[in-house]
């Protein structure tokens, strides 16, 4: 019995001695050529290593400080740069015939750059192309693209930075990258987790492949996204000057078959801000889409897209050309019969701010706009209207009271709007509105057009024809006003110009002198009205004598 224990003891010793002094017998630096030679042919692009450190009890090899070169046409930066590669291999063809088969990869702390170039060609589309079949070590083994395969591909702790050459450039930290069965002839699952700019996260997953070795941008693939949190004015989509803000959450599938990608989603904006001076909107926003990109001529296509703004929804079509430096928007927006309730909390993200304490209540909306220009800054043009609303807690009448002194306009605590009705031109600039119509039972109809800064502030010329009832009592007024004399009867007939200044939150209405005397002297007539005395008037003043 003791006799096999002893063999058995001797057989374990001479193992744990092989195994202690194998590693000392491999210098791991002597395959450095070669592994640098197996991932150039896998990555079409010359890679650099710093020392080996190989592992017998891990089975692999561990390379210091690897740099994958760039595509000369996006520059001389490194394309990834990452503190260690871990090279998982077969053990048995390393130690006895020094082969190297790569069973896994596993990169720790990369540095990526992702960059797409002013015709749309992203610096990764090269990867594993044009691949030279001839070693430069003598004594390696050659292989083709098609034989080069591996189990499994890790990334840790990476740090991605992506964008157009010469535009601000976005960087998602933590970056994380598991796939397996990575081969240029089959389809391979893998996974993305990120934190996107903000402190947001990002999480895909799907399989892509086989892998297009002549354009890997090409390679076909499908996957579900998740995007949580992520901050709008620091993804560098958008100008600053812009005003976007606000945080969104994304749930969609992308699948694509090298040549077209068909997407479709969910949005979700919260405090969302689309104007300079605008505040955040008080409700979320809700985006659902359906869009194909077609991948050569950088074009896509919104099929259907709805925003909805609590229980109501427009209608979104267009295309996006993504050739430019920034992507640039054709699109519709039409909504109708919008509930204004609904719509009231969003437009403070538009840079509609109403007055302290007043409310929209009440009534429909309508609006029909084409949206052209960059997406960080387009043009937006077509009409809205208002009807049947109420503006709580705002007097219209006490607002002309500079002016409704002639008129005998009440007060009242509320505004009823029957109608509110113009054409917008808005951009980043500001609005120019045109084509205005405002009728207030209780006053009368106001038209006239003029501008809202990007700041709310107002320059808007109107003029005001009063009710009848109002007209009325507004003659009787008007004709005691010193030195409009028999002028009464044009400016009846013509209304009451009106200008409007301050803020959309505090809105002055102040007598138009010069539109008064135009209206009230239609018909050129030449005697010259008292101007001190028409001012005078206006404010309850009397001429002097």
């Amino acid at each position: 019995m003791k006799k096999p224990l002893v063999i058995g003891g001797i057989i374990v010793a001479v193992i744990v001695v092989i195994l202690a002094i194998l590693p000392l017998l491999i210098n791991a630096n002597s395959f450095k050529p070669r592994v640098q030679d197996e991932l150039t042919k896998a990555l079409g692009r010359p890679v650099a290593i710093g020392d080996l450190d190989a592992s017998i009890y891990s089975g692999g090899i561990t390379a210091k400080n690897i740099t994958i070169a760039e595509d000369q046409a996006f520059g001389q930066q490194p394309f990834i740069q990452a503190q260690a590669l871990k090279i998982g291999v077969e053990i048995i063809p390393l130690i006895l015939s020094k082969k190297v088969k790569i069973q896994s990869l596993t990169l720790q702390s990369p540095e990526v750059h992702l960059l797409q170039d002013q015709a749309g060609k992203w610096n990764f589309a090269s990867l594993g192309g044009q691949k030279d079949t001839k070693s430069s070590h003598p004594g390696t083994e050659t292989s083709s693209g098609d034989e080069v395969s591996v189990n499994k591909l890790d990334i840790e702790g990476g740090k991605i930075t992506i964008g157009k050459v010469g535009e601000p450039l976005r960087t998602y930290s933590d970056v994380g990258l598991k796939a397996s069965d990575l081969s240029y002839t089959n389809a391979f699952p893998f996974e993305v987790t990120a934190k996107t700019p903000g402190n947001g996260s990002l999480d895909i997953k799907g399989s892509a492949g086989p892998i297009n070795q002549q354009d890997s941008s090409a390679t076909p693939l499908q996957a579900d996204i998740t995007v949580k949190n992520l901050d709008l004015a620091t993804t560098g989509f958008t100008d600053p000057k812009s005003g976007i803000a606000g945080s969104a959450d994304f749930t969609g599938k992308v699948k694509s078959d090298g040549t077209e990608i068909d997407s479709g989603g969910d949005i979700t904006i919260k405090n969302g801000k689309f104007a300079p001076a605008a505040q955040p909107s008080g409700v979320p926003i809700t985006v659902k889409y359906a869009a194909n990109y077609k991948i050569a001529q950088q074009m896509a296509d919104i099929t259907s897209g709805t925003i909805n703004i609590g229980k109501d929804a427009a209608q979104l079509t267009g295309t996006i050309n993504m050739k430019p430096a920034k992507p640039v928007l054709n699109a519709k927006l039409n909504g109708n019969g919008l509930a204004v309730q609904e719509l009231e909390a969003a437009l403070p993200a538009f840079g509609v701010v109403l007055p302290p304490s007043a409310k929209l209540q009440n009534g429909t909306a309508n609006a029909h706009f084409a949206i052209t220009g960059p997406a960080d800054n387009p043009v937006t043009v077509g009409d809205a209207a208002l009807n049947n609303a109420t503006l709580q807690n705002f007097d219209l009448g006490s607002k002309l009271k500079g002016i409704g002194s002639l008129a005998g306009i009440s007060s009242s605590k509320d505004t009823v709007i029957q109608q509110l009705s113009s054409n917008l031109h808005n951009s980043q600039q500001g609005t120019q509105v045109t084509n205005l119509v405002l009728i207030v039972p209780s006053i009368g109809t106001i038209t006239g057009q003029g501008t809202i800064g990007a700041n709310g502030e107002l320059d808007l010329h109107l003029v005001l024809k009063l009710t009848s009832g109002i007209a009325g009592a507004a003659g009787g007024v008007i004709s005691q006003v010193g030195g409009l004399g028999g002028l009464t009867k044009g400016a009846g007939a013509n209304g009451i110009p009106v200008t409007v200044k301050g803020t959309t939150q505090n809105p002055q209405f102040l007598p138009d002198m010069g539109g008064l005397v135009k209206n009230v002297n239609p018909l050129g007539n030449t005697t010259k009205p008292d101007v001190g005395g028409i001012v005078g008037g206006l404010f309850g003043k009397k001429k002097p004598k």
